[in-house]
């Protein structure tokens, strides 16, 4: 099977049934039912209110998904066994399975008001029957009741309130399969020749480290010796991860654009290996490389501003009065949309450019002397740009609010023949500060375009400021025939 530009074909939370899970509470049973939406690059939410009184919502964000996507969110009704005692919801399938995502998407669960929620109750990743990884960035509100967290593939999970016995459990499964290569499901993908490579991508990395690091936190909440000793192994697992996860995708070649999936994955593995404290000269190439990733893969858009103006007037008596004025700002600027990976709303925005301004304006005196005075003022400016970037799901379009801030060099040569004195010069420096909010990221897009034509008072007057050019923003990965990543 020919992989997606998703990696779509990548088994996650292999071949076990979704459970959702709570203390204290008999597993209920009712009819299934499911709900489908269509969601595309831009994002969308599907929710589901099953039959048993449950509330479920995923939403995904800009370009977690590289095209139109049907994605059903399916309550079982009924229970199989699972590695926590005390089931509550019999279970939800999320389809397409097995489906990576650009982005992490938000999955919420919003119990009856008469579910047992405690503070320690988590959402989990199923892999096996016996293997469960808690969710990223998991939100408890027992009050709600409700639970959330991100996800970074389409496939079971569960919600849970483990004892410390059902924790230990977990170690122990872990500690015995942390690359899951083994699994015979995962070996049938890779003898097919689909994705993804050893370790289920970054998505999947993400998941497994994510996952532990939330036991790890779980188990020193616990206050005690038996708590300390958990979160030790939990940790000697995350070492074992992280190292795996680093020499399997060093081996694997860069692609031609580096653009897509794989620049995410290399700041993932780089962020987990500096979090656990690897070696510092591993962590220190990793960010080098990074570095030039981090630049070839900007996403750029131009702010400019052109001005122009001419004014003549002419006085009884032959005085002529007449001024001229030019100029222009250019600064490139540069998004960094991969910061979307890491589930924020924006990402950064910044860039540097250059202007320059001139003011030249003559008077002239009807008399003997045909006296005049000329004023010439040449401005050279350099420009920096700073701001945020992020998706208008009403519009559907990237917009900016970015400030660009200007510092300037000033040269006046005054000059009067009237006086009998050498010309006047002299230098300046100036500054500026323009602010924009909500700008969007389109090609040609006029933020002011202010004309005046041959007014008695004003004279011609052309600013115009634009959007000149926008690259725009491929979510898809670039190389859909090479690996995943």
């Amino acid at each position: 099977m020919k992989r997606t530009a998703l990696c779509a074909t990548v088994l996650c939370c292999a071949a076990a049934a979704l459970l959702l899970w709570s203390c204290n509470t008999p597993a209920p049973t009712y009819a299934p039912s499911e709900q489908t939406a269509t969601i595309g690059v831009s994002g969308g939410s599907i929710t589901l209110e099953d039959n048993g009184g449950y509330t479920v919502t995923l939403t995904f964000p800009y370009g977690a998904l590289a095209a139109d996507t049907e994605v059903t969110l399916r309550s079982v009704g009924t229970a199989p066994a699972g590695p926590f005692r005390d089931v509550l919801y019999p279970g939800l399938e999320i389809e397409p399975q097995d489906l990576l995502l650009e982005y992490p998407a938000r999955l919420e669960i919003q119990c009856p008001v008469t579910t047992d929620m405690q503070s320690g109750s988590m959402i989990l990743c199923r892999w096996t029957d016996t293997l469960m990884a808690p969710l990223d960035e998991m939100e408890v509100n027992p009050g709600g009741p409700q639970i959330w967290g991100s996800i970074y593939l389409l496939g079971r999970y569960g919600s849970a309130t483990p004892t410390t016995e059902e924790m230990r459990a977990q170690m122990d499964a872990w500690s015995q399969d942390t690359a899951f290569s083994d699994t015979s499901s995962f070996q049938m993908r890779r003898s097919a020749g689909d994705c993804p490579p050893d370790g289920y991508g970054w998505q999947g990395f993400k998941t497994r480290v994510s996952g532990m690091l939330a036991w790890e936190t779980a188990f020193k909440a616990l206050g005690s010796p038996s708590g300390d000793k958990g979160a030790a192994d939990a940790r000697a697992i995350l070492e074992d991860m992280v190292t795996n996860g680093i020499m399997e995708f060093s081996t694997l070649a860069p692609p031609f654009n580096p653009c897509g999936s794989y620049i995410r994955a290399a700041l993932r593995y780089e962020n987990a290996a500096a979090l656990l404290g690897v070696d510092n000269a591993v962590v220190d190439e990793m960010r080098e490389n990074n570095y030039g990733l981090i630049d070839q893969c900007k996403v750029t858009f131009t702010y400019r501003k052109d001005i122009q103006s001419s004014y003549k007037e002419e006085k009884d008596g032959g005085e002529t009065y007449q001024r001229t004025t030019s100029g222009y700002v250019a600064v490139n600027c540069s998004v960094s949309y991969w910061d979307l990976s890491d589930g924020k709303d924006s990402c950064d925005i910044g860039g540097q450019g250059a202007g320059e301004y001139s003011d030249t304006s003559e008077r002239k005196y009807h008399n003997v002397e045909n006296d005049e005075v000329t004023t010439d003022i040449s401005e050279n400016w350099t420009y920096t740009c700073k701001g945020s970037a992020y998706f208008d799901e009403d519009e559907l379009v990237f917009k900016a609010s970015f400030t660009i801030v200007g510092t300037g060099t000033s040269h006046t040569k005054l000059c009067d023949t009237r006086e009998d004195v050498p010309c006047h010069e002299f230098d300046d420096t100036k500054s500026s500060r323009d602010t924009f909010s909500g700008i969007p990221l389109t090609s040609g897009y006029t933020i002011q375009d202010y004309r005046v034509t041959d007014d008695p008072a004003l004279g011609t007057i052309s600013i115009v400021e634009q959007i000149t050019s926008a690259d725009p923003y491929q979510p898809e990965n670039p190389d859909p025939d090479g690996p995943c990543y």
